[in-house]
């Protein structure tokens, strides 16, 4: 016995609404066309049923692919893991030395990644960064 004989669940007229809703999104279906199958789903009784519904139109409709990254923003970087590990263990050489060593590595260290950041923005066209294409007064 084929599976289209089956009795179906409310989860697979569920299913098929939401697809027929994304057809009617893509503008496969008109409205009136949209409601008398949206009916047919909630009466049907076997898969049968359901798949004459869909006869007509392409198995999915295409799902949209997501952006890599996030729109309008600098790619995502953080620092190497090399260069963190190399500044840690400078940082522990220097305090075995001289302690007050470290408070001034520190603030090198502070003073190289906000101008990096604020590179980033410049080149990204940040608002408020003063570069690129950011938010001009009118």
């Amino acid at each position: 016995m084929s599976d289209d004989f089956y009795r179906i669940a409310d989860a697979d007229r569920e299913r098929a609404a939401a697809r027929l809703s994304d057809h009617f999104a893509e503008g496969r279906l008109d409205h009136d066309e949209y409601n008398e199958r949206l009916d047919a789903v909630w009466s049907a009784r076997t898969a049968a049923d359901l798949r004459m519904l869909f006869h007509d139109l392409p198995m999915a409709p295409p799902t949209p692919q997501p952006p890599s990254r996030p729109l309008g923003g600098p790619p995502v970087r953080g620092m190497p893991g090399w260069l963190v590990l190399a500044v840690v263990a400078l940082g522990v050489l220097l305090f075995m030395v001289k302690p007050w060593l470290v408070f001034v590595l520190a603030l090198v260290v502070f003073i190289l990644v906000k101008k990096r950041r604020r590179r980033m923005h410049q080149q990204h066209g940040r608002p408020g960064s003063g570069g690129g294409q950011g938010w001009q007064r009118g």
